[in-house]
């Protein structure tokens, strides 16, 4: 190895990082091996986490606790609220907490209807199926403990679709468009999900994903249904564990490569271009960066934690 004392392996991979690594393996070293994130954190994560708490928290008291709907909507506004928290945003910004509250008025009044909603969680023991969260063990070894390098996540709900089981996840973004529902047709984080559920003895057959944008004048929404079929799944883990054995090789060796590409320039520029530009990384990392480390299976998305494994492995 290229250091005496390389920070630790993670136990645990998801698709945000598996996408980091693939996309630029220096972006992954920082971002999950070293676990240096943009400060303060983006927005759009915090307001993407923040409407997804309003919603589970609706969905909970609509479905499994039998309240009006005026009812858990109220509730799942005060856990917005709460989620939020003291994050600070400019005046005009379009993910704001008020319009984060608004977006999910028009998704549970007026875009999807939740009372009149074709798609339903499942129901199981009297609980609703929101929030489906997993750990599995993967082919591919830890290159220090030995042990399965796990695959985690979560998305929203194990969702019913004409009597066909769905995995579910919402989407925040600004914008939508007429190619929004083809961007997910072979997208590796819903395969993944299938194959959890899949494990776990749902029986999915694919994915509805939503998407709400928030506009200058409201809102719109989007929807798109995927079949995902059982050999796109095999595909998807085959082309995983021969991802994973890359990272694993990439940390042994010390060397992580640049993409010096698109990627430096996607979504407005990458969060860790000024590390890239520099001869002296290591110089710029305060008060650009806070170390947080990234848990796939936390509500919040991301948590400050003091222990690495413990929070690998939270809830």
């Amino acid at each position: 190895m290229n250091t005496t004392d390389p920070p630790p392996f993670p136990e645990l991979i998801d698709n945000s990082m598996r996408s980091s690594f693939i996309s630029c393996e220096r972006k992954f070293y920082w971002s999950y091996i070293r676990n240096e994130v943009p400060s303060p954190i983006s927005i759009h994560l915090h307001a993407g986490a923040t409407f997804a708490r309003g919603l589970e928290t609706v969905r909970r008291y609509y479905f499994q606790n039998g309240t009006d709907l005026e009812f858990a909507f109220r509730r799942g506004l005060e856990a917005a609220i709460i989620h939020f928290g003291s994050y600070e945003t400019s005046e005009d910004e379009p993910k704001s907490l008020i319009r984060i509250l608004a977006a999910l008025e028009y998704y549970v009044f007026e875009k999807w209807c939740m009372s009149q909603d074709y798609l339903r969680p499942l129901m199981q023991h009297g609980k609703a199926s929101v929030e489906f969260t997993f750990a599995l063990p993967t082919d591919i070894s830890h290159p220090t403990t030995g042990q399965p390098l796990l695959y985690g996540g979560r998305c929203d709900m194990i969702g019913l679709y004409n009597d066909a089981l769905f995995v579910v996840d919402e989407k925040t973004t600004t914008q939508l468009g007429p190619t929004w529902p083809n961007k997910w047709r072979l997208n590796a984080q819903f395969m993944g999900y299938c194959w959890a559920a899949l494990n776990y003895d749902y029986p999915v057959i694919g994915a509805i994903i939503r998407g709400i944008s928030f506009l200058k004048a409201g809102y719109e929404g989007a929807e798109a249904i995927i079949q995902i079929p059982q050999w796109r799944i095999e595909q998807w883990y085959e082309q995983l564990c021969h991802d994973l054995l890359r990272m694993r090789q990439a940390w042994h060796d010390g060397r992580w490569s640049y993409d010096f590409n698109d990627t430096c320039a996607a979504y407005g520029g990458c969060a860790y271009m000024r590390l890239c530009e520099s001869p002296s990384p290591e110089d710029w990392l305060r008060p650009y960066y806070e170390q947080r480390v990234w848990n796939p299976l936390a509500a919040d998305e991301r948590r400050i934690a003091k222990d690495h494994h413990n929070a690998l492995i939270h809830n």
